[in-house]
């Protein structure tokens, strides 16, 4: 850890301190703080961890600043300045030294956290909470700090952090509740879910406008950094007449002759999709010529290479979709949604139809929860990975995190195969697989048994959890974009989860004591 980086004092208490004129009110918020103030007081390699990374982010931003003021000082500079930009730093020669005092891990642990707990901090009612709450007052307080810092800025810390760290806060949480005894972890349930990502329902038409509204906008770029503009052409006009072909397509729909309509109007749309990627990918030629022949300053240059990758995937898009679409509507042919483009601003998101429940454009991420409800690990992977497919590896990797060897795992027909069910069977004493597939492969003096209509019964305990973690932690629909983000937020939402969940088994563990001491 960099001490010389992190000049403000860290608060170690494990509870939130007040004084004569500010008191943290006794909330759910008041008390998910002092809990994973507790948390962070007991594993400070977890702040380590974070600190570490918050460094590395600054040692790239140091290293940029460099190659840009070995610009600024040489004719040749800007030379230096390319050589250095694509190497990471040296650790011994690049270091950071003490200047404006940086956000403390301890207090960037605490925003990630909240920001699990709230859902996120971009909304208007989180912006004002994290305005006015006492209790998030009294933390800043205790941290050495004046004021809240801005969002924004609170933002730019915890989105330096990777998955790798959350897969850290997880692994120490299970210990804790191991520790602890607030659960075996003996017993285990797995299921999957749909969530939406931030992102609208795409139309083919819908799809090539913005891919050419969004090129336009990020070749502003050039003029912005002082070479030649990149120049529009006829390309808004055209944008304008795919805009009206496609509310008339939308206002056909269903109406006499509507098909026919339907395919005049892509027809031109196409046409008019093709012209636009060829005076797109024309001019982008033009102004990555004109770049190349004049010196520009490192950082400048990233930001540039950038937004020129960006614009080059848009217009070889608008091509796909043009292309694609032209066979789905005038020849009747169709690609699988995994071969299509679902989101303008998250790529990685996919087609989820999850039985007869509504279809959403997102992710379907896997859980698996204990007997008390602690969920014991979450996986979301790429695409509609099938529930079969990611049975063992979720499960083997929560078996590994608890190291406890289960005595139940029980799941829905998703998961019922032969293959999962004899991996686990010689390992698991009751393997349950639910619905009629799951019935058909498992022997009937254990289908019938007390075990396994038990582990039946306790499937279902996993669909309520379901329910509390989207509607009381926003589980349901995301904030962020791209395959990474979606994972750490995901994961922040699971474990804010976790600790709620961890402050209610007290509670009844202590209701429950005491009756009896009673």
């Amino acid at each position: 850890m960099n001490t010389a980086a992190a000049t403000q004092p860290e608060n170690v208490t494990t509870a939130i301190q007040g004084n004569l004129f500010l008191q943290s009110p006794e909330t759910d918020l008041h008390g998910f703080l002092v809990e994973t103030a507790r948390f962070a007081s007991l594993h400070p390699e977890i702040i380590e961890q974070i600190d570490e990374h918050l460094d590395s982010a600054a040692l790239k931003k140091k290293r940029l600043r460099i190659a840009d003021r070995k610009f600024l000082e040489s004719p040749a500079g800007w030379l230096a300045g390319l050589q250095t930009a694509g190497r990471r730093p040296d650790a011994g020669a690049l270091v950071l030294e003490t200047g404006r005092p940086r956000m403390p891990a301890r207090l960037v642990f605490m925003f990630l956290m909240l920001r699990g707990f709230l859902g996120n901090l971009t909304s208007a009612a989180s912006r004002r909470m994290l305005a006015e709450s006492t209790s998030l007052q009294v933390m800043a307080a205790n941290h050495g700090l004046e004021s809240m810092p801005a969002p924004n800025t609170i933002l730019a810390h915890l989105n330096n952090l990777p998955p790798s760290v959350h897969e850290s806060i997880l692994d120490a949480q299970i210990a804790d509740f191991l520790d602890e005894e607030l659960d075996e972890f003996s017993h285990l349930t797995q299921d999957s879910t749909s969530v939406f990502a931030n992102s609208e329902w795409p139309t083919d038409g819908k799809v090539i406008i913005g891919l050419a509204a969004r090129t336009l906008r990020t070749g502003k770029i050039f003029g912005k950094l002082g070479f030649a503009p990149f120049r529009q052409w006829h390309v808004p006009g055209w944008i304008e007449q795919m805009e009206r072909l496609e509310y008339e397509i939308c206002l056909s729909a269903g109406k006499p002759g509507s098909r026919r309509r339907m395919k005049r109007a892509y027809k031109k749309i196409h046409a008019k999709a093709r012209k636009a990627a060829g005076r797109l990918e024309a001019e982008l030629k033009h102004c990555v010529a004109g770049m190349e022949r004049k010196a520009v300053a490192p950082s400048r240059r990233r930001t540039l290479r950038l937004a020129i990758k960006q614009m080059r995937r848009d217009i070889a898009d608008i091509r796909k979709v043009a292309g694609y679409s032209e066979k789905r509507v005038m020849h009747g042919e169709s690609l699988p949604a995994k071969e299509k483009i679902l989101s303008l601003s998250d790529g990685s998101a996919a087609y989820i139809k999850k039985g007869g429940r509504q279809a959403v454009i997102g992710y379907k991420p896997q859980i698996c929860r204990s007997a008390e409800g602690f969920i014991v690990n979450l996986e979301v992977p790429e695409g509609n990975a099938s529930d079969s497919e990611r049975f063992k590896p979720v499960v083997e990797k929560a078996v590994r995190r608890t190291g406890v060897a289960p005595v139940s795992l029980s799941v829905d027909d998703g998961y019922s195969s032969k293959k999962n069910r004899e991996h686990f069977a010689g390992d698991i004493p009751v393997v349950s697989m639910g619905g009629a597939k799951g019935k058909k492969i498992t022997p009937p003096e254990e289908w019938d048994s007390p075990e396994h209509k038990e582990a039946r019964r306790m499937r279902s305990a996993i669909e309520s959890m379901m329910y509390t973690i989207k509607h009381n932690f926003e589980f349901g629909r995301l904030g962020r974009r791209g395959i990474e983000a979606v994972r750490c937020e995901l994961s922040e939402k699971a474990i804010a989860y976790n600790f709620c969940r961890a402050m209610l088994i007290r509670k009844r563990l202590a209701a429950e004591r005491a009756s009896t001491a009673a």
